[in-house]
């Protein structure tokens, strides 16, 4: 993950290993499971939830995360809940298919920087559930701007304005840009990602880029792969 913001105080560059499952209790219950392990030029970091429940680490020790530590259990509740959420695009038809009041397929250029415009099919529509990155990950109804690629039938970007009252929030404006899709498992699945908010201006300013350099969506993951460290 590239931090591109030019107006944040600090930026620079983090590699995430993350692993995530769902795990069905003994006593039935379904219980989502997250490890994610940071690696940049300062200390360690790594949290997540186990079946034991959440933890973090301190002092390069794993332990549990207290009530009292409401923000990082937060923190922890929200990572989560944007993973669950970036896996239901991995069936974007169906994304598609739950917006409401669609409007009629469009012709429309999709033009970034620099990047050659790229000829789109677009649909505009209601999504009662979006991964916002500016809430950290927590869900919002939006009005979606759905860009096609017109030769490839390949989504290729993601426009979004929050909606407030029912009506866009375009001062908090979402844009996220698809690339390199390549088929895992069965999906055809972005390694590139950047990500765009609106500023005082109105003009997408990148945020973040993501580059996915490995992934497996069906591996054979066990509960205790997502165990906290010894």
């Amino acid at each position: 993950m590239h931090l591109l913001d030019a107006q944040a105080a600090q930026g620079g560059q983090a590699d995430i290993d993350l692993k995530y499952l769902e795990w069905l209790r003994p006593d039935q219950k379904l219980r989502h499971l997250l490890r994610y392990d940071v690696r940049d030029a300062g200390a360690p970091v790594a949290a997540g939830r186990d079946r034991n429940g959440y933890w973090h680490l301190f002092q390069g020790k794993a332990r549990d995360l207290t009530e009292a530590e409401a923000q990082d259990r937060a923190a922890c509740d929200r990572n989560t809940n944007l993973v669950r959420q970036m896996l239901r695009f991995l069936a974007p038809g169906q994304v598609l298919r739950s917006a409401t009041a669609p409007s009629p397929v469009q012709k429309e250029p999709l033009q970034l920087g620099r990047e050659p415009a790229i000829d789109c099919e677009v649909v505009t529509g209601g999504l009662p559930a979006f991964p916002l990155q500016q809430t950290g990950g927590e869900d919002a109804p939006v009005l979606a701007k759905v860009f096609v690629d017109a030769k490839t039938s390949q989504l290729v970007a993601i426009d979004v304005q929050p909606l407030n009252e029912g009506r866009p929030d375009p001062s908090r404006r979402e844009f996220v840009r698809l690339g390199d899709l390549r088929r895992v498992d069965g999906h055809l699945v972005p390694h590139r990602l950047v990500h765009l908010h609106a500023d005082a201006d109105g003009k997408l300013r990148a945020r973040t880029r993501v580059v996915v350099a490995s992934l497996q969506l069906q591996p054979k993951l066990q509960v205790e792969d997502l165990d906290r460290p010894k």
